[in-house]
């Protein structure tokens, strides 16, 4: 009787572990395929550093990787926002990788990817080029992608974008200051204000600190803003007064401080005067004081509200920081103002998107961006 119990245990744990296989194989199974998958993507995965910064010239990733799976017998329709933060930080060549499964029975039967409506990938770019295919494509900042599929369930696509960043040029003056460049247009503007207390020979620019009349004679000279390097000058840079300007040693070596017609080349190459203001405005109110109307620095020109020195009643103060901009031009005009020295300036303001230009007392003291020679 024993021996019968005994028996009929033995048989139920059998049938037990007959029925329990196929789950376990069920459960196994896919993780084995989805661990398959993963090695064979990365060996495909753009090269990553822990600063997300390209390693050998290799591009990075700029959006993904992600998996579209199909889990039941309904197709597959899905939108995704392709936004970055970092969208301009890349010079604008893109490329969109797509993995069709991993294996013949985890292939999407159908497929369809197109961006900003305009179809990149269908089912036949997979026929003779395998799992993998690599697209150019053209994103812009608000580039939108829809994804179509079709097939059996279990069946999957990976797809990642991978983009490389833009080669950010500097220049160094002769105290070793380094300044962002960018380039707009067919122009290439100096990024910061300048901050050198030097000519680029080397010759020192006299420092004036006091606020009389006297004291501010019609010569070469710079200042800071309310006398306080420490606070302003990484920010804004130095104020310089025309007389410095007109030396032709402020900027480095191939570079030279811009003619008022070069500001009217960049003001034209951005609309109008009506938008270019803004579009040369560091966006925010981190330096700008609220509302900072219309910026949005799509230019990367970074244009800060480093103010101005200039004279009343006979006394020489700062004013106007966080409200505006004025950087000097190379132009002097005299033949509008009676023969009072001045010349042309760039104003931008915090009130208008407006970009303009005006003219200043030689003698006043604002900032620099140089421009590379042509």
């Amino acid at each position: 009787m024993k021996a019968i119990i005994s028996f009929q245990k033995k048989a139920h744990w059998f049938l037990a572990l007959v029925t329990l296989i196929p789950w376990l194989l069920f459960l196994v199974l896919p993780s084995c395929q989805k661990d398959e998958f993963e090695k064979d993507s990365m060996r495909n995965m753009p090269s990553m550093s822990c600063t997300g910064l390209p390693i050998n010239g290799k591009p990075i990733l700029y959006y993904g990787p992600e998996t579209f799976k199909i889990t039941s017998k309904a197709p597959v329709k899905e939108t995704r926002t392709l936004s970055n933060p970092n969208f301009d930080s890349f010079d604008g060549n893109f490329i969109l990788k797509v993995q069709n499964g991993s294996h013949g029975k985890t292939k999407v039967e159908k497929i369809e990817i197109r961006i900003d409506g305009i179809l990149i990938v269908s089912s036949s770019d997979f026929r003779k080029k395998g799992n993998i295919i690599s697209k150019p494509i053209t994103l812009s900042a608000n580039s939108t992608m829809e994804i179509k599929l079709k097939g059996d369930k279990r069946s999957f696509i990976v797809l990642w974008i991978e983009g490389t960043l833009k080669e950010e040029m500097t220049v160094t003056d002769v105290e070793g200051n380094v300044y962002k460049t960018v380039t707009i247009g067919t122009q290439v503007w100096m990024a910061e204000n300048l901050k050198t207390t030097k000519y680029k020979d080397g010759e020192k620019i006299p420092l004036i600190t006091e606020s009389s009349e006297s004291a501010n004679p019609p010569t070469p000279a710079y200042y800071w803003y309310d006398n306080d390097e420490a606070t302003y000058k990484n920010d804004y840079g130095a104020l310089y007064n025309w007389y410095t300007v007109n030396t032709g040693k402020l900027c480095p070596a191939g570079w030279h401080v811009p003619t008022e017609a070069e500001f009217n080349s960049l003001i034209a190459y951005l609309g109008s005067m009506s938008v270019a203001g803004g579009k040369l405005k560091e966006a925010g109110i981190t330096h700008w004081e609220s509302p900072n109307i219309g910026a949005t620095n799509e230019t990367g020109f970074t244009a800060l509200p480093g103010g101005e020195r200039t004279t009343v009643y006979d006394y020489w103060e700062s004013s106007q920081i966080g409200i505006r901009g004025n950087w000097w031009s190379s132009t002097e005009n005299t033949d509008e103002f009676a023969g009072d020295e001045v010349a042309g300036i760039l104003i931008l303001e915090n009130v208008q998107n407006e970009a303009y230009i005006q003219y200043k007392v030689e003698q006043c003291g604002l900032a620099v961006r140089c421009i590379k020679d042509n």
